[in-house]
């Protein structure tokens, strides 16, 4: 599986890997409407956090996935305050977009509410036999398609100048920030260790957002050849089988755009104040 992951993401197609949350277009799209900003340093920080990915498929440690993924979406406010954090926070586990994506807790009624990704990866997957990872990955892809379908190559491109021109200080903090708590919880690595691996998951991940958001702002013609293509890869089924999936997860995500701008303003007013954003 990890090998299949690998070609996939070497073609860009497949950096978001995470079960059951939003891809990089949708990230950057809800960080544009969350902070009304949209410079490199917002966009590329809300794709940033999953970083902690590459540590599983590229490094191959599940232990580190596990926790520089806690750092990643639960610790986001160890991070200084910055443009790069602003865009950041807006991905989190807890109250932000991945939390509406997984699932969360109904501030009123405390009852248990699936998410939107969850929803449908779960409905896809019942009616396809596909696992819960590979539906949700059918459903992250086509939530990023209908995004770029409505919204226009320009949401392919804002990620590659967002992952081009974000500058050197994103490393910076991301290490200044999560280095010694995730020396601490690895047994047996040193702050310098973890540096390391967190300056390489970084640098991947930087990667793969550069080259997803070329890819991205493609023609819809070659997008709905290609995703479907580098899902085959991903779970091993073949073109035409991935491309009847693929099809169908586009129509149960035909109304992502309601939810997307409901929770916008439910994440928003979650936000921390800006303190000398640069």
């Amino acid at each position: 599986m990890r090998r299949r992951r690998l070609i996939v993401l070497s073609v860009g197609l497949g950096i978001s890997c995470v079960a059951l949350a939003f891809g990089p277009a949708t990230h950057a799209w809800l960080a544009r409407r969350i902070t009304g900003e949209s410079s490199p340093a917002v966009l590329y920080g809300s794709t940033a956090p999953d970083l902690s990915e590459f540590a599983s498929e590229v490094l191959g440690d599940d232990d580190l996935h596990s926790a520089m993924r806690h750092l990643t979406h639960r610790e986001f406010e160890l991070l200084r305050p910055s443009a790069f954090a602003e865009g950041f926070a807006t991905h989190n586990g807890t109250w932000g977009a991945d939390a509406y994506a997984h699932g969360y807790r109904d501030a009123e009624t405390q009852e248990w509410v699936e998410g939107y990704v969850a929803a449908r990866a779960t409905q896809l997957q019942n009616e396809t036999g596909l696992s819960a990872a590979y539906a949700s990955t059918y459903i992250e892809a086509a939530v990023d398609v209908l995004v770029r379908r409505d919204f226009g190559r320009g949401e392919g491109r804002g990620l590659l100048r967002a992952a081009l021109l974000a500058g050197m200080s994103p490393a910076r903090d991301i290490v200044d920030a999560f280095a010694g708590p995730l020396a601490d919880e690895m047994e047996g690595m040193s702050e310098r260790e973890a540096e390391r691996m967190l300056r390489i998951s970084h640098g991947a991940i930087r990667v793969g957002v550069a080259v997803y958001g070329s890819q991205l702002a493609k023609s819809e013609s070659y997008l709905m050849t290609v995703v479907p293509l580098a899902l085959s890869l991903y779970d091993g089924s073949d073109f035409a089988t991935a491309s009847l999936r693929f099809g169908r997860a586009l129509q149960l995500c035909e109304d992502y755009e309601a939810e997307l701008e409901r929770i916008v303003p439910l994440i928003a007013a979650e936000m921390p104040a800006k303190q000398g954003v640069d």
